[in-house]
């Protein structure tokens, strides 16, 4: 990451301002611990993946701010998000993704595929679900027979 940042859950971001703590100490990426106080800038981050399972953060800056009711649930630290909003950490032009091979890709993308399709409703056993997973045994024995003759498919 660009800096220390502090580990959030971005799924609160629809509340205004977002909830972050109860705790007046809460530690960083790098382990520093951080007393939170009124009006302090904060760096956010919350842990995601990209297309291919390769972290790709997602990130925020704001400024804490204590509720004494934080949306019915009692007293808790908050931030007030800035204009930026929320971005994934490639966003930034510095950023670098470690280098897979292009085999690699194809797997953890083929992973994401059997995932994302593992996710779909597929009532009556008759639908998608078969026809994606033959279609993806089908690439990886293509693959296979490729890297096995010493060619590395550009798909």
């Amino acid at each position: 990451m660009d800096q220390p940042r502090i580990r959030a859950d971005f799924n609160r971001l629809s509340m205004e301002p977002m909830p972050l703590s109860r705790l007046d100490v809460v530690t960083d990426s790098d382990g520093n611990e951080i007393r939170l106080a009124e009006g302090m800038p904060v760096h956010l981050y919350d842990p995601d993946t990209d297309w291919y399972d390769r972290p790709d953060n997602l990130l925020c800056d704001g400024i804490a701010t204590w509720r004494d009711d934080a949306f019915g649930h009692g007293p808790m630290w908050c931030v007030l998000v800035d204009e930026r909003w929320v971005y994934h950490e490639s966003d930034d032009p510095s950023f670098v993704f470690p280098e897979l091979s292009p085999a690699e890709m194809r797997e953890k993308m083929y992973r994401n595929i059997e995932q994302t399709v593992g996710l779909v409703p597929d009532p009556d056993g008759q639908g998608v679900k078969p026809v994606v997973r033959r279609c993806l045994s089908e690439l990886r024995r293509i693959d296979a027979e490729e890297l096995a003759s010493g060619k590395e498919s550009t798909s």
